[in-house]
């Protein structure tokens, strides 16, 4: 299946339901599904519980009574809203400039150090204090 068969499969469903066990780390196929404006009923557990906006993009459960619940509310929901958020949230530019600043943040102190060990204000190795 293609990205046009797909984005056309998950704009025509009423919800796509992500209610598997396993803890998702990232969430694509819901961001996915909510970029074409479709909700996502999603067991609440890993990246689903950053990415969906529990009563504006979709419903994050604990159980399939829940979930139940969650299928009655979809009509709650505005699928222009749902799109016009995971459009934003997780554009390609708004998602590598949140990267870049996380790796400047991660970067900087270790830049530091090293132009201090450049500059001889600090040595390259700090001693270890031995065991006792």
């Amino acid at each position: 299946m293609g990205a046009v068969e797909r984005d056309e499969l998950l704009a025509g469903a009423a919800a796509t339901l992500m209610l598997g066990a396993w803890p998702e780390p990232f969430g694509l196929v819901a961001i996915e599904a909510m970029a074409t404006g479709t909700p996502v009923i999603a067991r609440r557990a890993g990246a689903y519980t950053e990415t969906i906006v529990h009563g504006e993009t979709g419903y994050l459960v604990d159980d399939l009574t829940e979930a139940a619940v969650a299928v009655s509310r979809l009509g709650l929901l505005e699928r222009r809203h749902i799109s016009a958020y995971a459009r934003e949230r997780f554009s390609v530019g708004r998602m590598v400039s949140a990267y870049e600043r996380i790796y400047v943040a991660l970067a900087r102190p270790l830049a530091q150090g090293l132009s201090r060990v450049r500059d001889g204000s600090r040595p390259l190795a700090e001693p270890v204090a031995a065991d006792r």
